[in-house]
């Protein structure tokens, strides 16, 4: 377990090097909200800022987008709009869609559960690692357990542990932290983010390929035997001067 916060415009400036020394390993930084794609103005004015400056301190960054959205073709506006707020950005914590608003759980919980579906099946396409957040009582009341479990799941809940399957616990409102003047939100982090996203080569970063491995296993050079000069022809494959037949 890790501790961390997510922040946005209404935090003000922070002190990344501060928060850091504090204590806190992650961030997670709101991108924007609604459809930025139609309104450009509703990216997070600090976004940029934050993200350079919290990589800057060595934090593990995340971003999150605040959904609007109560069909599905306003959800998939706004997932292109959270991907142009992105873009060119690597995140070693997830990328978030987060959804609780009153007018979203008013819908029927299958409009609910299309609503993220689409969102979520635009970022990930792109190649985002994509965690739902919500509050505890939304996700259980408005999306079925099999659905949630296609998802990380990034829970929100002041009062006590989540009872349901989750990666990231919000679990205060109301943290002090140094660094950042007023409350701001805690979490924790039970899941190794970083190894998951780099190793699959997920949100800006490029999956690594293995080492060649090369052994001497018989007659490479093909004089039917085995012998010194298969070892030097090994060693020039190696090198990268030869071939190996």
């Amino acid at each position: 377990m890790i501790n961390g916060i997510d922040t946005s415009v209404h935090n003000g400036y922070i002190n990344f090097p501060a928060v850091k020394a504090a204590g806190i390993d992650f961030v997670m930084l709101r991108a924007g909200y609604g459809n930025m794609v139609a309104y450009p103005d509703q990216k997070d004015a600090r976004f940029e800022e934050s993200y350079k400056n919290a990589k800057a301190a060595g934090l593990h960054v995340g971003a999150y987008h605040y959904m609007y959205a109560t069909t599905v073709e306003a959800a998939k506006a706004e997932a292109q709009g959270f991907l142009n707020a992105i873009k060119g950005k690597q995140f070693d914590f997830p990328v978030a869609l987060d959804i609780e608003e009153r007018s979203q759980y008013n819908l029927p919980n299958s409009t609910v559960q299309a609503i993220v579906k689409a969102f979520i099946d635009i970022v990930e396409a792109a190649g985002y690692f994509v965690s739902l957040y919500s509050y505890e009582a939304f996700l259980s009341a408005k999306m079925s357990a099999d659905f949630r479990g296609k998802y990380d799941v990034w829970c929100a809940n002041i009062t006590r542990q989540p009872q349901i399957k989750f990666g990231m616990h919000q679990c205060s409102f109301t943290g002090k932290v140094n660094g950042i003047s007023g409350d701001v939100d805690l979490n924790r982090a039970y899941r190794n983010y970083p190894e998951i996203i780099k190793g699959a080569g997920l949100n800006g970063y490029t999956k690594s390929q293995p080492a060649e491995k090369l052994t001497l296993k018989g007659d490479l050079n093909g004089d039917g035997k085995v012998n010194v000069a298969d070892i030097a022809l090994l060693a020039a494959h190696v090198k990268g001067k030869k071939p190996l037949k």
